[in-house]
């Protein structure tokens, strides 16, 4: 497993200097792109940053050709070498026959993915988006394979949102690890994304992610909203569905989600979302003195209980931490049997430890 700290969002003043770095007028774009292209590619303070605009199809595009020569070969390497399967065939025979029927995108992200699939071969060309393995080129049910990684293929993560007198500015901090297994290209690859044109009545949003994903694992939207997606032992079925990619429900919460109504607007957007795997999302919200900035949405498919989705708040005696605290790793709290978590008893161990309000972004990156 590698253990990627993928980010640290701290404070008003932090959550605002990430939001400027992703959601700015695009900087000056990397000299290779043509300016007709709906995004913006460009290294800033050491790190990619893509940018797209325009309708759903332009967006994709822009992120196909800006992002070809990462993308084509990052999908190669993980859906047709051994990783997950002995041979190319298996893949073709397989999950690529099952995804596009078992799990749903809107007709907008649709669109989006159809234009990334025309974005990489305009810039690659015919025999660039070829896989020889398998004697075809690449498509577009290949990206829909990819956006629905995260819920055949498990892996886990460690997170914790901290707030108030538990913190040194008192605002809000929360600190993220996207721990998974080590896919060739995954920890190179990474990129912040960011839409800056959403559709009318939606919100603007970053995400700390890889070349060709249109979801999001971690991401922010332009209030300071930000959630974090991780892995739990729902249960799971082929039989079922069509199911909403776990990346795709935390892209509605970012782009539809006024950190006033978090947990209403949430709860609702994960029971109308049928998910095909077991789930912890951490949502958290600006801290300006309401209850409950930040909370845990344990979500799977059995729809009889809690609709789908449990909500675990701070106060719940299981969570073992101080107040103003509130930590998620791979183990249901409260919607399943209790579960002992290392990682989890590690986070806790360093909350518990620090006194109160001395919490900042040094000691979020201590916590793993």
């Amino acid at each position: 497993m590698l253990k990627q700290s993928e980010s640290v969002f701290a404070s008003r003043v932090t959550l605002v200097a990430v939001l400027a770095l992703g959601l700015a007028v695009p900087a000056v774009a990397e000299k290779t792109q043509p300016t007709s292209i709906k995004g913006s590619m460009a290294t800033e303070n050491g790190v990619r940053v893509l940018r797209v605009w325009g309708t759903p199809y332009e967006q994709g595009y822009a992120h196909g050709y800006l992002l070809a020569d990462r993308i084509k070969p990052l999908t190669e390497q993980i859906l047709l070498g051994p990783i997950f399967w002995p041979e190319p065939q298996k893949y073709e025979q397989g999950i690529r026959n099952i995804a596009p029927a078992k799990f749903k995108f809107s007709a907008e992200q649709t669109r989006e993915l159809e234009g990334m699939a025309a974005g990489i071969r305009a810039r690659l060309g015919e025999d660039g988006v070829r896989f020889k393995a398998v004697d075809r080129p690449m498509d577009v049910t290949d990206l829909i394979v990819m956006n629905t990684l995260a819920d055949w293929q498990a892996g886990g993560c460690t997170s914790f949102a901290a707030w108030g007198p538990a913190t040194r500015d008192g605002k809000m901090l929360v600190g993220r690890n996207l721990d998974f297994y080590t896919l060739p290209g995954i920890d190179e690859e990474h990129v912040v994304i960011a839409y800056l044109e959403p559709p009318a009545g939606r919100k603007r949003w970053i995400t700390l992610s890889w070349p060709g994903l249109i979801g999001a694992y971690t991401g922010m939207n332009e209030d300071g909203l930000v959630i974090a997606e991780h892995d739990a032992p729902g249960p799971t079925s082929w039989t079922g569905g069509p199911y909403v990619p776990r990346t795709i429900a935390t892209r509605e919460i970012l782009e539809t989600v006024d950190p006033a109504q978090m947990i209403e607007q949430s709860a609702k957007i994960l029971r109308d979302s049928p998910t095909f795997c077991g789930n912890n999302f951490l949502i958290a919200a600006p801290y300006t003195g309401q209850p409950d900035p930040a909370v845990v949405f344990e979500y799977d498919a059995r729809g009889d209980l809690d609709g789908g989705a449990t909500l675990r708040k701070s106060d719940f005696k299981e969570n073992l931490l101080p107040p103003h605290t509130i930590a998620c790793t791979n183990h249901y709290r409260k919607r399943g049997k209790f579960q002992p978590c290392s990682r989890y008893d590690s986070v806790r161990e360093i909350l518990t430890g620090n006194a109160t309000g001395v919490l900042d972004v040094t000691w979020a990156q201590k916590i793993q």
